[in-house]
Protein backbone atom coordinates (compact mmCIF):
# COMPACT_ATOMS: atom_id res chain seq x y z
CA UNK A 1 0.00 0.00 0.00
CA UNK A 2 2.81 2.34 0.81
CA UNK A 3 4.58 1.92 -2.60
CA UNK A 4 0.94 2.17 -3.93
CA UNK A 5 1.01 5.75 -2.57
CA UNK A 6 4.38 6.59 -3.38
CA UNK A 7 4.46 5.52 -7.39
CA UNK A 8 1.11 7.40 -7.66
CA UNK A 9 2.48 10.62 -5.62
CA UNK A 10 5.57 10.40 -7.74
CA UNK A 11 3.45 9.88 -10.88
CA UNK A 12 1.05 13.16 -9.85
CA UNK A 13 4.58 14.67 -9.35
CA UNK A 14 5.80 14.21 -12.78
CA UNK A 15 2.70 14.90 -14.59
CA UNK A 16 2.39 18.23 -12.94
CA UNK A 17 6.15 19.03 -13.71
CA UNK A 18 5.48 18.04 -16.93
CA UNK A 19 1.76 19.72 -17.58
CA UNK A 20 1.76 22.68 -15.48
CA UNK A 21 3.70 25.63 -17.21
CA UNK A 22 1.95 24.33 -20.35
CA UNK A 23 -1.28 24.98 -18.51
CA UNK A 24 -0.53 28.25 -16.99
CA UNK A 25 0.36 29.40 -19.91
CA UNK A 26 -3.13 28.31 -21.69
CA UNK A 27 -4.98 30.17 -18.61
CA UNK A 28 -2.86 33.49 -19.22
CA UNK A 29 -3.96 33.13 -23.05
CA UNK A 30 -7.33 32.55 -21.63
CA UNK A 31 -7.11 35.86 -19.36
CA UNK A 32 -5.50 37.92 -21.94
CA UNK A 33 -6.51 39.96 -25.66
CA UNK A 34 -3.70 40.71 -27.35
CA UNK A 35 -3.53 44.37 -28.65
CA UNK A 36 -1.25 46.00 -31.21
CA UNK A 37 -0.81 49.67 -31.17
CA UNK A 38 1.18 51.71 -33.96
CA UNK A 39 3.06 55.16 -33.37
CA UNK A 40 4.70 57.46 -36.07
CA UNK A 41 7.80 58.81 -33.57
CA UNK A 42 10.59 60.95 -35.12
CA UNK A 43 13.82 61.42 -33.30
CA UNK A 44 16.18 64.41 -33.84
CA UNK A 45 20.22 64.67 -34.41
CA UNK A 46 20.69 63.82 -30.44
CA UNK A 47 17.69 61.41 -29.76
CA UNK A 48 17.44 57.62 -29.27
CA UNK A 49 14.35 57.41 -27.07
CA UNK A 50 10.76 57.44 -27.25
CA UNK A 51 7.46 57.26 -24.99
CA UNK A 52 4.46 56.25 -25.93
CA UNK A 53 1.07 56.09 -24.40
CA UNK A 54 -0.66 52.59 -24.76
CA UNK A 55 -4.41 52.41 -25.54
CA UNK A 56 -4.96 49.96 -23.04
CA UNK A 57 -3.18 48.82 -19.83
CA UNK A 58 -0.10 46.60 -19.71
CA UNK A 59 -1.29 42.57 -18.57
CA UNK A 60 0.52 42.77 -14.77
CA UNK A 61 2.45 46.28 -15.86
CA UNK A 62 5.25 44.06 -16.63
CA UNK A 63 7.37 44.32 -19.43
CA UNK A 64 7.48 40.29 -20.23
CA UNK A 65 4.01 40.33 -22.10
CA UNK A 66 4.81 42.96 -24.39
CA UNK A 67 7.05 43.85 -27.70
CA UNK A 68 8.55 46.60 -29.54
CA UNK A 69 9.41 46.72 -33.53
CA UNK A 70 9.93 49.28 -36.04
CA UNK A 71 10.20 49.63 -39.34
CA UNK A 72 13.27 51.57 -40.08
CA UNK A 73 16.37 48.92 -40.42
CA UNK A 74 18.28 51.25 -38.24
CA UNK A 75 16.00 50.81 -35.14
CA UNK A 76 16.80 48.35 -32.33
CA UNK A 77 13.66 49.49 -30.00
CA UNK A 78 14.09 48.25 -25.97
CA UNK A 79 11.50 48.52 -23.90
CA UNK A 80 12.95 50.22 -20.98
CA UNK A 81 9.53 50.78 -18.44
CA UNK A 82 5.96 50.81 -18.01
CA UNK A 83 4.01 53.52 -15.73
CA UNK A 84 0.80 52.08 -15.64
CA UNK A 85 -0.69 55.25 -13.98
CA UNK A 86 -0.80 56.85 -17.56
CA UNK A 87 0.08 53.37 -19.11
CA UNK A 88 3.58 55.38 -20.96
CA UNK A 89 5.88 52.61 -22.08
CA UNK A 90 9.77 54.06 -22.10
CA UNK A 91 11.61 52.84 -24.82
CA UNK A 92 15.48 53.55 -26.59
CA UNK A 93 17.57 51.90 -29.37
CA UNK A 94 16.15 54.23 -32.03
CA UNK A 95 18.27 55.76 -34.98
CA UNK A 96 18.59 59.56 -34.62
CA UNK A 97 17.32 62.27 -36.67
CA UNK A 98 14.60 59.88 -38.74
CA UNK A 99 11.00 58.83 -38.61
CA UNK A 100 9.45 55.54 -38.20
CA UNK A 101 6.64 53.26 -37.12
CA UNK A 102 6.87 52.04 -33.82
CA UNK A 103 4.46 48.51 -33.28
CA UNK A 104 3.64 47.58 -30.03
CA UNK A 105 2.04 44.26 -29.28
CA UNK A 106 1.26 43.64 -25.40
CA UNK A 107 -1.14 41.64 -23.48
CA UNK A 108 -4.16 43.42 -21.83
CA UNK A 109 -7.16 41.99 -19.49
CA UNK A 110 -9.46 39.96 -21.85
CA UNK A 111 -12.17 38.96 -19.09
CA UNK A 112 -12.55 42.19 -17.69
CA UNK A 113 -16.45 42.43 -18.35
CA UNK A 114 -16.48 38.65 -17.01
CA UNK A 115 -15.51 38.41 -13.00
CA UNK A 116 -16.87 35.37 -12.71
CA UNK A 117 -15.03 33.88 -15.87
CA UNK A 118 -11.68 35.47 -14.04
CA UNK A 119 -12.60 34.44 -10.22
CA UNK A 120 -12.66 30.82 -12.05
CA UNK A 121 -10.05 30.80 -13.89
CA UNK A 122 -7.45 31.81 -11.37
CA UNK A 123 -9.18 28.85 -9.44
CA UNK A 124 -7.98 26.62 -11.81
CA UNK A 125 -4.73 25.16 -10.85
CA UNK A 126 -5.63 24.78 -7.68
CA UNK A 127 -8.79 22.52 -8.54
CA UNK A 128 -5.99 20.93 -11.21
CA UNK A 129 -3.89 19.98 -8.18
CA UNK A 130 -6.37 18.56 -5.99
CA UNK A 131 -7.55 16.72 -9.19
CA UNK A 132 -4.08 14.96 -9.43
CA UNK A 133 -3.22 14.48 -5.95
CA UNK A 134 -5.42 14.53 -3.22
CA UNK A 135 -8.89 13.11 -5.09
CA UNK A 136 -6.35 9.75 -5.58
CA UNK A 137 -4.76 9.79 -2.55
CA UNK A 138 -8.09 10.53 -0.80
CA UNK A 139 -9.47 7.42 -2.83
CA UNK A 140 -6.45 5.29 -1.59
CA UNK A 141 -6.98 6.19 2.02
CA UNK A 142 -10.65 5.39 1.74
CA UNK A 143 -9.81 1.92 0.18
CA UNK A 144 -7.17 1.48 2.86
CA UNK A 145 -9.85 2.32 5.50
CA UNK A 146 -12.56 0.40 3.65
CA UNK A 147 -10.36 -3.56 3.85
CA UNK A 148 -9.74 -2.60 7.80
CA UNK A 149 -13.09 -3.01 8.54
Amino acid sequence: MKYLIGILVALAAMFMGAGLPAFMDSITDFRTDTVTDDYVIATNTTSTNGTIQLTKQLWDASLVNASITSNNVLDTPAMVTFVAGNKSLFFNGLAVNTTRLISVEYKTAGLTGYTGAETGVKMSPVLMIVAIIVLPLLSIVMIALGRRG
